[in-house]
């Protein structure tokens, strides 16, 4: 704790008094490169140039869930329950013409968090640490941006900072940048925001911005967190190395972002647990454990295109997404794969604006868990926000989407969700989880149930409801119903069915 507050006054000084005159533009120094506006689109005002010196903001989030999940027969867990908790996150910035500086304390209480549950939130934060009344301190950012190191169009970040694949370039089209951001974003590396612990990366990124063409290349390490009460802590024995090349809106392709990247990520980590796969011993089929510590090391390559198209009725939308992994899996050979394709259509002269979307997100399984090959696609680090209900996650899946939004004023957006899940391949599990959160604990962060060769997951929808207040208030309303299938039965058994919701205020101030 000691080392870490005289890190941060040592950030604090160097911010106020070293960089801004170290790194002061030169009178002869060009503007920076003016952002590229897509034909056909709405252009954006100029941005308002940032005011120099020092400024404070607040984020307040108190959120209340209510689970009615599955249940095991003769299980004593609870199936039945509710949680509440509180986050605070207080971020002060000072920036100058050349540097940024950030730091977000983050402050979590968790009130009266229930025990010896059988599933969900207050189970998996429970299983790592969490206690009923626990509350937590921790840095959840502390960096520094510098806006360019000696040419204007290549800057770098330095420390404790956010990182969400797929949105290392930030374009001027409203509707690319909701599905990059929604349907993109995190599907692979990623801070999952939404769980009251935060998961934040330490180490550099690097971007070089071109007229056309931006080139983003990072190196870091996850901290703790998502439901680990180590939040905040270093995980040492990961390390992750992205690159990731984007071609701006309408330039590769007509109307078209397009992103190509490759990620490695090595895991290393001290864990002697199930390992997270369909690979048994002896005869209990029980799951085989990572008996010296977690041996991964996966490489991931891939594109993504987001289109975007004005027609007399609005505006059409289009996503596609595929990766491949290659790399070992312990003593196993990584192969697998994944695919995303998606296409929407929003009236955007009709009343409350609807945007229609459907998609089918789909990643491989391993077939057989003797062929000496790992097939089951690995997703690293993600977020929540491909499996709302918190009941899945898109390895080894089939997953058909259809998603409503609609706007009945300014204040409120509303957003319907229906996903048919099906297991790809019956031989290997139904996974749960959203990877590391500690560099020691119970497991390596994704959990892997039979299901008896089944592969009916079952169907769910979901309601998110935003509604602002006023400037500083908002109300978040999330209700989702999983009606489970065989794959589910096959693993609970006496209650395979789920009632997820939660209700949250959000205050900035």
């Amino acid at each position: 704790m000691a080392k870490g507050i005289a890190y941060g006054i040592a950030c604090l000084l160097l911010a106020t008094w070293i960089l801004p005159a170290w790194a002061a533009p030169s009178t002869t120094a060009a503007s920076a490169t003016a952002a590229v506006v897509p034909p056909g689109s709405k252009k954006e005002k100029p941005p308002t140039k940032p005011t120099a010196g020092w400024s404070f903001s607040s984020t307040n989030t108190l959120r209340h869930e209510y689970w009615n999940t599955f249940q095991a027969v003769n299980s004593p867990l609870d199936p039945s329950y509710s949680l509440l908790a509180d986050r605070l996150a207080l971020t002060l910035k000072h920036q100058n013409p050349a540097t940024v500086f950030t730091a977000t304390l983050n402050v979590v209480k968790f009130l009266n968090l229930p025990e010896d549950t059988s599933f969900g939130s207050a189970s998996t934060y429970s299983t790592n640490g969490v206690r009923e009344n626990d509350a937590k301190v921790y840095v959840r950012v502390m960096n520094f941006t510098f806006k360019r190191l000696g040419d204007k169009r290549l800057t770098a970040t330095i420390g404790r900072f956010n990182f969400a694949n797929g949105t290392e370039w930030k374009g001027s089209d409203p509707t690319v940048e909701w599905v990059k951001n929604n349907r993109i974003a995190d599907r692979l590396l990623g801070q999952p925001n939404w769980t009251m612990l935060q998961r934040s990366m330490n180490g550099l990124v690097l971007k070089h911005d071109l007229p056309r063409f931006q080139l983003a290349a990072s190196a870091w390490k996850p901290t703790a967190g998502t439901y680990s009460e180590q939040a905040g802590d270093l995980i040492n024995d990961i390390k992750v190395f992205t690159l990731a090349g984007t071609h701006k809106f309408d330039t590769a392709l007509p109307r078209q972002e397009v992103q190509w990247f490759a990620y490695e990520y090595d895991d290393h980590r001290p864990i002697v647990a199930p390992r997270g796969d369909n690979a048994v011993t002896g005869a209990a089929q029980t799951p085989r454990r990572s008996t010296d510590g977690i041996d991964v090391r996966i490489r991931t390559y891939g594109v993504s295109a987001v289109g975007a198209y004005d027609c007399p009725t609005g505006r059409v939308d289009t996503m596609v997404w595929w990766a491949v992994q290659r790399g070992d899996w312990y003593e196993l050979t990584h192969r697998a794969h994944a695919v995303a394709l998606e296409l929407g259509h929003q009236w955007t002269k009709a009343p409350w604006k609807p945007w229609l979307r459907a998609g089918l997100n789909q990643s491989s399984g391993d077939a057989d868990p003797h062929d000496g090959t790992h097939g089951t696609f690995f997703l690293m680090l993600p977020s929540r926000k491909y499996s709302n209900c918190n009941a899945y996650n898109q390895s080894n899946l089939k997953d058909y989407l259809l998603q409503l939004s609609v706007k009945p004023s300014a204040r409120a957006d509303l957003r319907f969700d229906y996903h048919r899940l099906r297991l790809t391949e019956g031989a290997d599990r139904w996974y749960t989880g959203g990877g590391a959160m500690a560099n020691t604990g119970p497991g390596n962060g994704f959990t892997a149930r039979k299901t008896g060769g089944k592969t009916d997951l079952g169907s769910v929808f979901e309601f998110l409801g935003t509604y602002t207040l006023s400037k500083e208030h908002k109300v978040n309303l999330f209700v989702s119903r999983l009606r489970g299938g065989d794959a589910i039965d096959a693993s609970f058994g006496a209650k395979r069915d789920q009632t997820f919701s939660y209700l949250e205020l959000v205050t900035d101030f």
